[in-house]
């Protein structure tokens, strides 16, 4: 089993961000990208900056890139993605709030290689929130923890350009849910990411695929935290250990993914039929929708 380039998202958290570097060192894998947000402010500065001394003076060979000024999450996410994906074919992406163990690493690596030529998904999860001992699928995406290749990743990014933008099924309150959050995404009026890559693999039955275990928690609300204000499920999700030798493969039943669908709205993006007003709401943001894009644009960063 080949080992996996691993791209850590990091802005603020410097002392888990280190606990994940040695982790992975630990485990032999030698293809690490860290990529970091610029500061706002002298402490969070400083911690930057003694966060890149600590892997200097260790000797452990990643590379990283940091953002000139601070951007926020949206512009940090995605621009670190695309220079990681410009080295790389398939890859491990991690952010600052999670923690893992190497059963996590070990199973994107493994599902990396099983699902390489399998165009429906879209990506590998690290997250398991309901059910377990089998690997499962859904249309959404799963990202506290996950893994995709570049090609999947082209065919999305042109989306966040805001042009074109489709606006289906009007009529459905789960579709106008992320079609509204798409735009506000786009014309950054919400500083996320990952709202446009459910609206997208929604409409195309794109899939997750999701371990038998959970093999990823969110470490909950802290002062860094941007969107994350309660812990509440699933926040803080226990991890569980998971082997390969025994792992349990299931078959793509659209029953068993419509029903993993039903469950994360309900449960975890918490959509309700008030939100058949969302893009009725949002509608007018698609004047702004070229906003992000703007701001990708003119992202500077800097390879240390």
């Amino acid at each position: 089993m080949q080992s996996a380039p691993i791209l850590i998202l990091g802005y603020a958290r410097t002392e888990n961000i280190w606990k994940m570097i040695n982790l992975v060192n630990k485990l032999g894998k030698r293809n690490l990208y860290l990529s970091l947000d610029g500061p706002r402010n002298e402490v969070v500065a400083n911690a930057q900056q003694k966060l890149i001394d600590d892997i200097k003076d260790s000797k452990i060979d990643i590379r990283i890139r940091r953002n000139m000024n601070n951007q926020g999450v949206a512009v940090s996410v995605i621009s670190g993605i695309d220079w990681f994906f410009s080295s790389e074919e398939f890859g491990i992406i991690i952010e600052d709030d999670l923690h893992f163990t190497s059963d996590f690493i070990s199973w994107c690596e493994w599902a990396g290689e099983h699902f390489s030529g399998d165009d429906q998904v879209f990506m590998i999860s690290g997250n398991r929130f309901i059910g377990d001992e089998v690997t499962s699928y859904t249309h959404y995406p799963q990202t506290w923890g996950w893994a995709t290749w570049r090609n999947r990743w082209k065919k999305l990014r042109p989306l966040y350009s805001g042009k074109p933008f489709q606006i289906s099924n009007v009529f459905s309150y789960v579709s106008n849910f992320w079609t509204g959050g798409t735009l506000r995404i786009l014309s950054t009026v919400t500083d996320t990411w990952d709202i446009l890559i459910a609206k997208y693999m929604k409409e195309n039955s794109l899939i997750s695929v999701l371990p038998p275990r959970n093999l990823v928690s969110n470490l909950g609300a802290d002062q860094y935290s941007t969107h994350t204000s309660l812990e509440k499920f699933p926040i803080a999700f226990p991890i569980k250990n998971l082997s390969l030798d025994s792992l349990k493969l299931a078959t793509k039943e659209s029953s068993e993914i419509v029903s993993n669908d039903h469950f994360l709205e309900r449960e975890v993006f918490h959509i309700r039929y008030r939100h058949w007003f969302s893009l009725l709401k949002n509608l007018p943001l698609i004047l702004y929708r070229s906003r992000l894009n703007k701001r990708l644009l003119r992202n500077d960063s800097i390879e240390l």
